[in-house]
């Protein structure tokens, strides 16, 4: 069974014991194969929120996701991060403290998703979920100039992006019928 984001913050939290700084690249290694699932989340959520009514924010974060999700679409195992921020350290202290906030949410998140339908998120089905949000970035950007309308290829992309994150395949489907309504209001403006 697929290791849960908590027990992925537990195991982080132990390994990094004894030491005073936690290297970027370690966090990235402990979530090794499941960056782009939150990688491509962040952005979303950022357009589904009050700021994606900003104007150029949807645009913007569309351009963050499609650099993300055609990495995985070019095939790509891990995405792409500069070997600045790699290098980066953060104390041991902040980062077990920034897990105590994060714990919670990372609760609530794994009672709701599991694998499970796991056809639909392992294999090329990564890469063609990977092209579905590449598609419903594009068309954040002329969704961009009616008001809310690009929050709903935002939300597709968030529920993909979820289903990647844990190969919950239910997410997936669900995420791809949000997609079908983002296409389908693109085609009405």
């Amino acid at each position: 069974m697929a290791e849960n984001i908590t027990s992925v913050l537990d195991r982080l939290e132990r390994a990094s014991s004894g030491q005073r700084r936690v290297a970027v690249a370690d966090l990235l290694h402990a979530f090794s194969g499941r960056l782009f699932g939150p990688m491509l989340l962040v952005p979303a959520l950022i357009v589904i929120t009050p700021v994606g009514m900003i104007p150029f924010v949807p645009s913007a974060m569309a351009a963050v996701l499609v650099l993300i999700a055609g990495q995985r679409v070019l095939g790509s195992a891990e995405p792409w991060v500069p070997r600045r921020l790699r290098e980066r350290s953060v104390s041991r202290a902040r980062m077990v403290t920034a897990f105590g906030r994060l714990r919670p949410w990372a609760q609530r998140v794994d009672r709701l998703l599991r694998p499970r339908l796991d056809a639909l998120t392992t294999g090329p089905m990564q890469r063609a979920l990977s092209l579905v949000v590449v598609l419903l970035a594009a068309i954040m950007v002329p969704l961009e100039l009616v008001p809310f309308a690009a929050a709903l290829p935002a939300l597709a992309i968030a529920l993909l992006a979820l289903s990647l994150t844990a190969n919950d395949g239910l997410f997936g489907i669900a995420g791809l019928a949000v997609a079908g309504g983002a296409f389908g209001l693109l085609l009405l403006v």
